[in-house]
């Protein structure tokens, strides 16, 4: 399957996200504990005790490598995602953020909704250097074109399409003003 995704390079950093096609193809290529739902991704369970919200990790979850993901990644990368401006209101009601045994524990002064919201967003995805644990892997092919392949240490159901090719295609903006800027030959035109 080919894909044209309007950018003119893919952004990969979750924290640097603008545009809506590298948005997409972060959400395939990493996991998160909770999706826009609510429902568990990497956790198979969560509950509210007070301002503790207890999300139950999945066992065995291994990154694209075959290395297992441990509890000290997925807290460090929330901590990461918790720095990020848009989210400083959700940092501010952010007591405590730890690990006990096979749970990521918060210790969140808001409300259970206002919280899935926040860790559902792409910017929210656990991520530890260039591991990937979503159900795809990212390869870049050339310069302009990446590949989204099946991550064979996904946890959860294999996705029916085992390769997706994304292009990446200039924005309709960026499109027309290289044609505003481009000498024109009008003989050849007509």
């Amino acid at each position: 399957l080919r894909v044209p995704i309007c950018n003119t390079e893919l952004e990969t950093d979750l924290l640097l996200l603008l545009d809506g096609g590298s948005a997409w193809v972060m959400m395939h290529v990493y996991s998160r504990l909770v999706d826009e739902n609510g429902c568990g991704d990497l956790t198979y369970h969560w509950e509210q005790r007070g301002d503790q919200f207890v999300f139950y990790i999945r066992p065995s979850i291994y990154w694209h490598t075959g290395e297992m993901m441990t509890n000290e990644q997925i807290v460090a990368s929330l901590e990461n995602s918790f720095q990020h401006v848009a989210y400083n209101f959700a940092r501010s009601k952010l007591k405590q953020l730890a690990h006990e045994g096979n749970c990521i524990v918060f210790h969140y002064v808001g409300e259970s909704e206002e919280l899935l919201k926040v860790l559902a967003q792409v910017e929210f995805s656990i991520r530890y250097e260039q591991l990937y644990s979503g159900p795809y892997t990212l390869n870049q092919v050339e310069a302009d074109q990446y590949e989204l392949r099946v991550n064979p240490h996904y946890y959860l159901a294999k996705p029916i399409l085992k390769s997706i090719l994304l292009q990446t295609i200039p924005s309709e903006l960026i499109r027309k003003i290289s044609l505003m800027n481009a000498p024109h030959n009008w003989s050849e035109t007509f």
